[in-house]
This record gives structure tokens, sequence and C-alpha cells, in this order.
């Protein structure tokens, strides 16, 4: 029996908001305990957009009936459009460039998942040979 289709996605999206969630409280435990200064900290979160949307990607295209690359980028999407949604609701300004480069991270690495993720190949039961 197969999963829908949805819940794959559902998941990659749940694992690169729960990922992005624990680097960011990460980050601040390191800005404020002075392990990473305040102009390091831009570029981590940038890395750590890029590392969970890779991470909810690779979970996509393992488990998704589609190819690697479209269910890769669907997953990068709907996180891009999390983060999109958030920055709109929580701050003034909205969105600005430094967001529009946080949102290509995401989506550089839904690609990076496309390009290296594998699905899940079926299991053929061999037959043993009778000697």
């Amino acid at each position: 029996k197969q999963a829908p289709p949805w819940r794959a996605f559902a998941w990659g999206l749940l694992v690169s908001v729960g990922l992005y969630l624990c680097l960011m409280v990460l980050l601040a435990l390191l800005v404020v305990r002075g392990v990473l200064g305040e102009e390091g900290a831009y570029p981590a979160i940038a890395v750590a957009c890029g590392v969970s949307a890779l991470s909810g990607g690779l979970v996509c295209v393992r488990n998704a009936p589609m190819g690697r690359l479209p269910a890769a980028m669907l997953c990068a999407g709907g996180f891009a459009a999390v983060l999109a949604a958030v920055g709109l609701l929580c701050w003034e300004e909205g969105i600005t460039v430094r967001g529009l480069v946080l949102l290509g991270c995401v989506l550089a690495g839904g690609l990076l998942a496309g390009a290296a993720g594998h699905r899940r190949g079926r299991r053929v039961k061999s037959r043993a040979r009778r000697r």
C-alpha cells in the first residue's frame, strides 16, 4: 500500500522547518556566548537555510512519487514560502535584500537535494539457485 503523495512533502517541510528552528536556537546560543561574532551571524543563518532546505529536500526525494528535482524544488519552495510568510508577518519592512538572499540559499539547497538525492529502490527477491 502506497502512502499519499502529499505525505512526503509534509514530512520534508516539517524536517526543513524543524531543523531550521534547531539551528537558529544553536546560532543564538553561539552569538550570546560570544563564540560567534555578530558579523558572522548572517552567513551562518544563510548556511542554516541551505542545510535545512537540503535535508527536507532529501526526505522529499526519497519518498515522493515523482522525479528527483521536482520533488526537491517543491519542498524547498514550500520552505521558502513559510520563511517569506514569517518575514512578512513579523517585520515592518517585509522582505529585504538580505531576506531575498536567504530565500536564494533555500532554493540552492533544494537544487542540491534534487541533484544529490536518490529515490528508494525496490528490492528484488532473488531466487536461490539450486545446485
